[in-house]
């Protein structure tokens, strides 16, 4: 969605700059927690955006699908590619 669409939709919504050093503090704990309980080697795309390897952390657990359920985070996908990863991620934040 554009930002006229959304402000249309939402006449108070505040855009804000993004704060690559507070996203990168706000991201660390997500990805201690991904390290630990699914695999410890991911490669950060950027904050927000990993990609490691799920195969194989995946199989105790019946697949991705339900390896995703067992983590218990919001919005975490899986894909088959980077490429994927990143077109599926975007680059625009709201808030």
């Amino acid at each position: 969605m554009r930002v006229r669409q959304t402000s249309g939709r939402c006449p108070r919504l505040r855009l804000l700059d993004r704060e690559p050093g507070a996203e990168v503090r706000a991201f660390e704990p997500v990805l201690r927690l991904l390290e630990k309980r699914v695999a410890p080697h991911m490669e950060v795309l950027r904050p927000g955006l990993i990609a490691a390897p799920a195969r194989e952390p995946a199989r105790p657990f019946g697949g991705e699908q339900a390896l995703v359920e067992h983590i218990g985070l919001r919005d975490l996908e899986t894909a088959d590619a980077v490429d994927a990863i990143q077109a599926s991620a975007g680059e625009r934040h709201y808030r």
